[in-house]
């Protein structure tokens, strides 16, 4: 299989949370196909360009990240999504990580830290795969 950049769809109400994660997604070598400004957009676009992987703010207008969540989940399971939260009510982080996320950052850490949890789970992410394509 040849070598790719991973394709990030981001999806963040607040046009500067976008800049940001966009920034450290290409610190990344991620490749940003494309950025949603609510839910409705993000899951629009996320069928469109079936993304690697998902970077999705929890707290959005016309449809919150948690329903997005669900629908991504429900036609793409293995499409890993990390949620962004500025919040740290952990009864929306639960229900997020048991609807399918992968793992959550909060908007307040450093982008050094951003970056690492980025890293984390998209690599746990390919060793499961890899554990997976193994056992078959």
């Amino acid at each position: 299989m040849p070598h790719r950049p991973i394709r990030v769809l981001i999806v963040d109400d607040e046009p500067h949370i976008r800049k940001m994660v966009t920034m450290i997604a290409r610190q990344l070598k991620l490749e940003v196909i494309g950025t949603a400004r609510d839910g409705e957009q993000g899951v629009a676009m996320f069928r469109e360009l079936k993304p690697d992987l998902v970077l999705m703010d929890i707290n959005m207008p016309r449809l919150k990240g948690t329903e997005a969540l669900k629908i991504m989940m429900a036609e793409s399971p293995q499409t890993p999504v990390i949620m962004l939260t500025s919040l740290a009510a952990t009864d929306v982080v639960m229900e997020c990580l048991e609807a399918g996320a992968r793992n959550y950052v909060r908007k307040d850490v450093t982008p050094k830290e951003m970056r690492g949890l980025i890293r984390e789970t998209w690599n746990a992410y390919v060793r499961e795969r890899k554990a997976k394509e193994t056992q078959h």
